[in-house]
């Protein structure tokens, strides 16, 4: 009987350290080792990722949004993610130049200060 009970405790002990890999998509065997979860589309229909779709009041009202997440604002119709301290959204195709400096069009990719 202790060599079952020893036994179920190292079991748990080793199960709670484990990580898991998930992988959605054509091939499920191959995972790329850096990757908390992958997904990948390489047959006919190829599909996507969609990200939730809300619009920027409904972005200004998440609850302490937790760094790194990604949404669709659907205002704006950009991807953006909350960096820690703001919201910061994809540029609109201008070759890599930051809006977020209110310069220029005095707009903000920033939902909190854009200047609609």
């Amino acid at each position: 009987m202790k060599k079952i009970l020893f036994s179920v405790l190292i079991f748990l002990m080793f199960s709670i350290t484990l990580k898991a890999q998930v992988k959605i998509g054509d091939n499920p065997t191959v995972i790329n080792a850096k990757a908390a979860l992958e997904v990948e589309s390489t047959v006919a229909p190829l599909k996507g990722v969609l990200l939730s779709r809300i619009t920027t009041q409904q972005m200004k009202d998440i609850p302490s949004p937790e760094t790194g997440l990604m949404v669709f604002n659907s205002t704006l119709n950009k991807i953006c993610v909350y960096n820690g301290t703001q919201w910061a959204c994809t540029n609109d195709g201008s070759g890599g130049k930051k809006k977020n400096d209110n310069s220029d069009e005095g707009t903000s990719n920033d939902p909190k200060t854009r200047k609609e």
